[in-house]
């Protein structure tokens, strides 16, 4: 879509004007460059722009899946529920009249037709609530400033790699992302054999510093989202599911469950190593 989009405009025409105004170029080279970004521009406005939204019909983009127009729904009605418990809050406190408010806050159709969620949708739903609100944490904690600029670029590109897995694997996507952010990374890898090899620890402690960051506050997030799931995630997919999702980021002792217990034994080796180091 982002190739038949294209780019068109003040964009391609800028670029082709410096490009044309490129000494290293020919008068030749600077007509062609000209003609084809003009090309491209008409070619995108006259034919790309009319045709993308039947584009998007014939491959089925611009419909849900069924799990995403569940998950809407469910979300809407909670929503709408919230909303006529607020407005009956209000009434009370200012004595409005019960009719009008009875009007304003009796369940729509909408509510009555919310797809039900079979289990192994809800788990899904559940999982990319929470690589969501994940992300959310992060940006929290890099407002902040309890992390780095640089830190918060990586734990968010994590937490998108994650939110990207749990959605095409579910539960084994989950896992996979999951023991990829504990993975040592190449930097520290390379670190620790140069401090193997030659005795030189400043790579190595800049690693170590970085690793250590990152697992102290993807604990600090996994504590918010225990938080987060018995608070808010029963309501939208039962608390069996919130339940499976609780196994999911406890420490439990399997050692299939790879985040919060991995990310605690590896913020223990960290601090081993730095006092081999020191």
């Amino acid at each position: 879509m982002i190739l038949w989009g294209g780019l068109r405009g003040a964009v391609t025409m800028v670029l082709a004007l410096a490009a044309a105004d490129h000494p290293g170029l020919s008068d030749a080279q600077q007509h062609f460059v000209g003609v084809l970004a003009l090309g491209f521009v008409i070619f995108t406005l006259f034919v790309g722009a009319p045709t993308l939204r039947p584009l998007l019909h014939l491959l089925g983009l611009h419909k849900l899946s069924a799990t995403e127009a569940a998950l809407r729904d469910r979300v809407m009605a909670l929503s709408r529920g919230e909303i006529r418990d607020q407005l009956d809050v209000v009434a009370r406190d200012y004595g409005l009249a019960p009719r009008p408010v009875d009007q304003a806050t009796q369940p729509s159709a909408r509510d009555s037709e919310v797809v039900p969620l079979i289990p192994g949708d809800r788990i899904a739903v559940g999982l990319l609530t929470l690589a969501t609100r994940e992300r959310d944490l992060y940006y929290l904690h890099f407002r902040d400033r309890t992390i780095s600029r640089h830190m918060a670029r990586v734990v968010m590109s994590a937490s998108d790699h994650l939110f990207d897995l749990v959605k095409t694997g579910g539960v084994k996507g989950y896992h996979r992302a999951g023991s990829e952010m504990v993975r040592l990374s190449q930097r520290l890898r390379l670190g620790l054999w140069i401090h193997r090899r030659t005795g030189w620890s400043d790579s190595l402690s800049a690693a170590l510093a970085d690793r250590f960051e990152s697992l102290l506050v993807m604990q600090l997030v996994l504590r918010g989202l225990v938080a987060f799931n018995n608070d808010s995630i029963a309501a939208l997919v039962g608390a069996e599911t919130c339940e499976t999702l609780q196994t999911l980021l406890a420490n439990a002792p399997n050692p299939s469950i790879p985040r919060s217990p991995r990310s605690s034994s590896s913020i223990r080796a960290i601090r081993a190593r730095s006092a081999s180091i020191i």
